[in-house]
């Protein structure tokens, strides 16, 4: 099985879950916040390998555009303004080859365009291996580097580190898995998060089940989410030490017998 520990808003304890899952389990795993990869940080890794990975983008040769703008009216991701002059922004570039098919003259050409880079890790306590995507700074291209992850998994027992939210590249995520670990808290900002991601994880038609971290903070919003919410849901007390507290491990581990 493949299971994805998602958690729509950020800081409500989504890897320090994943941290025990993997734990549990002793799968490997994938992080795919490729903005904030932090799982790493987590457990008892090594570093073994990095890799860059890149998009093909488009180049010009200026010799033989016309500049007649096809190709910028084919780009789906506006990254080409064609006027006076040909003009490619990067950032915006998906690496889908429109523009390219769709030139009249033949004047663009493939180049590849660095997007981040992919860390693989192996964990000690388990023998496992752990990958991590790492989007460069500044840029826009979260899901492709998502995908790049999702498209190289390998094995049916992998424990899969969603990104924060309930965009694209979370649904990407999970529809790469077979069931859905759904970690939340009693607070409105995080109930109001958690209602958008069940969306999406129903949208990926996914078993699922729902932690709520910190229960004990709040009574009252605790209640609301076991009442409204149509999924199974479980309890996580507030421990001083997440990552080494038994109570913490043994409401993951309660969460995974239920899927």
């Amino acid at each position: 099985m493949r299971l994805a520990v998602t958690g729509g808003k950020g800081g409500v304890g989504k890897t320090t879950v994943a941290a025990h899952a993997h734990r549990i389990l002793g799968w490997d795993a994938v992080d795919l916040d490729v903005t904030a990869p932090n799982l790493h940080l987590y457990l008892d890794c090594e570093e073994v390998e990095r890799r860059r990975v890149h998009l093909l983008g488009p180049k010009v040769d200026p010799d033989s555009c016309t500049l007649c703008g096809e190709c910028a009216r084919a780009c789906p991701a506006g990254a080409l303004i064609v006027g006076r002059s040909w003009d490619f922004d990067p950032d915006l570039c998906h690496g889908c080859g429109l523009c390219v098919r769709v030139c009249p003259r033949g004047a663009l050409d493939y180049v590849e365009i660095e997007i981040g880079e992919v860390r693989e890790y192996r964990v000690r306590d388990t023998g496992s291996r752990l990958r991590s995507g790492r989007l460069n700074v500044g840029d826009r291209r979260s899901r492709h580097l998502v995908n790049h992850l999702l498209d190289r998994l390998e094995g049916d027992e992998i424990l899969l580190d969603t990104p924060a939210g309930a965009g694209k590249e979370v649904y990407d995520a999970l529809r790469a898995a077979d069931a859905a670990l759904v970690v939340t808290q009693p607070t409105p900002a995080a109930y109001r998060d958690l209602r958008r991601l069940l969306r999406v994880v129903r949208a990926a038609d996914l078993p699922h089940v729902v932690l709520i971290n910190m229960a004990d903070v709040s009574e009252r919003w605790t209640e609301r989410i076991e009442r409204e919410v149509d999924a199974p849901t479980l309890r996580a007390p507030r421990v001083d030490d997440p990552l080494e507290s038994d109570e913490l491990r043994d409401a993951v581990r309660a969460a995974l017998d239920e899927l």
